[in-house]
């Protein structure tokens, strides 16, 4: 199994990322760990037994989320809109706005 980087076509420069070799598994499964960067890889998986034109290939895209960014664009403004509500509700329950409305209205 081999993993490289770019879409796998023969018109660019692909970068080998990983080279996983065969070794005897009992159950059939062939395992591995790689860190991969963002960005598009082509999977490749050869086996003995077939012919080199017909490897099946299958295209990889890693996609990463920085989750504590995306917290942080939603955390602000919330708690924005919280401390202007609380802020509100205040306001509308003292007594000297309460005061000033009755004044205001006679």
């Amino acid at each position: 199994m081999r993993i490289i980087k770019g879409n796998g076509s023969k018109d660019t420069a692909d970068q080998l990322v990983a080279d996983i070799r065969p070794s005897t598994h009992p159950d059939g499964i062939l395992r591995g760990e790689v860190k991969l960067d963002e960005g598009l890889y082509a999977v490749t998986i050869a086996t003995e037994k077939q012919n080199l034109m017909k490897r099946p290939q299958y295209l990889l895209r890693v996609h990463m989320t920085d989750y504590q960014k995306l917290v942080q664009t939603v955390a602000v403004p919330l708690l924005g809109l919280l401390f202007t509500t609380w802020l509100g509700y205040k306001l509308i329950r003292s007594t000297w706005l309460r005061n000033w409305w009755t004044v205001l209205r006679s």
